[in-house]
């Protein structure tokens, strides 16, 4: 077995071809993978070791004869999607899934680093959803992104954030309270959490993509059934902080 003219390890399983019966394993160590069959017909999977997305081949009828040697090559020709994610340039984690046909074909997370899947040449779309962020552009598809055999397309995308804290105070005591994020055009909810009575939590943080957002505050415990809400905008690489003042 070969993948791209070179010899790869390959794990191969042969089936009777009438009864579908799985008749022997066998693995190829990127040499010549040889087996006795029983004369008859067989149906042959073969699929690489290791990390590769490439598709397994399935080659139908294979006909064993007594007393002869069959041989049979099986090409995997491969090519490579490499992967970079950024947040306002800087490297950032993101998972990405490699689609074809609304079917997923790979995926990975890049952990702030270009990732690299092989995969067999064709046309597909690249899912990307930032990690750690919230906001309404939080996930990207690039469409179409060509992979050629023995080559490798490189695709990136840098998502734009900017990042609110959001404090709840009464006087100088610190209040627990629920923060809520919505996308002021479609009222959708980008993000929830909690203040807590805790310095390292209050006030909250929050990794937004850029664009305008509501934030409604509802008070716990002492303060349960106070209320704040406020109208904000972020621009890319922008870092505000809200202190809302409750009696």
């Amino acid at each position: 077995a070969s993948k791209n003219g070179r010899p790869i390890d390959v794990v191969v399983r042969a089936f009777d071809s009438n009864t579908k019966e799985e008749t022997i394993v066998g693995r190829t160590y990127g040499d010549t993978l040889k087996v006795y069959l029983e004369p008859k017909r067989y149906d042959l999977l073969a699929k690489p070791v290791g990390s590769s997305s490439v598709n397994a081949i399935t080659i139908s009828n294979v006909q064993s004869l007594e007393e002869k040697i069959t041989h049979q090559d099986i090409k995997f020709d491969a090519g490579f999607i490499e992967i970079q994610v950024f947040n306002n340039r800087v490297p950032w984690d993101a998972s990405v899934r490699i689609m074809k046909h609304n079917k997923s074909i790979a995926t990975t997370r890049t952990y702030a680093k270009s990732r690299a899947l092989e995969i067999n040449p064709g046309t597909y779309n690249v899912l990307i959803k930032a990690l750690k962020v919230d906001g309404k552009a939080k996930d990207f598809i690039i469409e179409n992104v060509e992979v050629a055999v023995n080559k490798t397309r490189r695709v990136e995308h840098d998502f734009q954030t900017g990042t609110i804290k959001i404090g709840v105070r009464s006087g100088a005591e610190l209040v627990d309270a629920t923060i809520r994020i919505f996308d002021t055009s479609t009222g959708k909810s980008m993000a929830t959490s909690r203040t807590y009575k805790a310095e390292k939590s209050n006030p909250r943080a929050f990794i937004l993509t850029i664009g305008n957002y509501r934030a409604e505050i509802k008070a716990l415990g002492d303060y349960k059934g106070q209320k704040s809400a406020f109208d904000f905008s972020l621009r890319a690489g922008e870092s505000v902080e809200r202190i809302v003042k409750l009696k």
